[in-house]
């Protein structure tokens, strides 16, 4: 988020103008911990005082935007001020007038194209981030972004949890029709939170009465 915060005051303008739409964009998927496809699909008539809704989504191949796949996927999800405040100021003064109602469209008002805000715009803040790694590649050594947007997402889930949020109110924030999904995806850090708040000892070290009883 500082990175961003950096290239939207780049002296640059060309990057400048650029972090103006990616800066919201990235700070709102941090924050409501939707799929790329979702967030950069929300219109601005689905932003409320304190979250979010959550019904439609950009189709794979990016040809147009239809509901979401599952009843579990629209959903209210909760925003924090500055994401909600600044993705408003955007679609307030930034963004053209478009038949979706998008909040962050295109400068010919369609939709961003999600691979376009990976390549263009997440990978950038990697890159000014530091958040790199360098791997091989037909023999040569190359640099790579450590994560992809979906990333921001796990994110999301892994906060989420380190807080001991419900499990089901966990699911209904991710959008997962199946509870399983939740526990197959995220059964790990669960149980290492868990982990964490449990006192280490013996199962006789742990009984709070008498460990003997009166017969031994």
């Amino acid at each position: 988020l500082a990175a961003a915060d950096r290239l939207a005051n780049s002296k640059s303008k060309r990057v400048a103008d650029s972090w103006k739409r990616y800066r919201p964009i990235l700070y709102l998927a941090a924050d409501i911990g939707a799929r790329p496809q979702e967030y950069l699909a929300v219109p601005r008539h689905n932003v409320a005082d304190s979250d979010i809704r959550i019904d439609r989504a950009i189709e794979r191949g990016g040809y147009r935007i239809s509901a979401t796949k599952t009843e579990a996927g629209r959903r209210w999800v909760d925003v924090s001020p500055e994401p909600r405040d600044m993705i408003l100021h955007y679609a307030r003064h930034h963004a053209v007038p478009n038949e979706h109602d998008l909040i962050f469209p295109t400068a010919a008002g369609h939709w961003q194209s999600v691979d376009h805000w990976r390549r263009r715009g997440f990978y950038k803040a990697c890159e000014e981030a530091g958040l790199m790694v360098q791997i091989e590649e037909d023999g040569e050594i190359v640099e790579k972004p450590k994560f992809s947007p979906y990333d921001l997402r796990h994110f999301y889930a892994s906060m989420l949890i380190e807080q001991r949020t419900n499990l089901k109110r966990v699911q209904a924030l991710l959008g997962h029709e199946d509870i399983k999904t939740t526990l197959n995806t995220y059964g790990h850090l669960i149980e290492r939170v868990e982990a964490k708040q449990e006192k280490r000892t013996g199962l006789l070290g742990s009984l709070k009465t008498e460990i003997c009883g009166a017969d031994v």
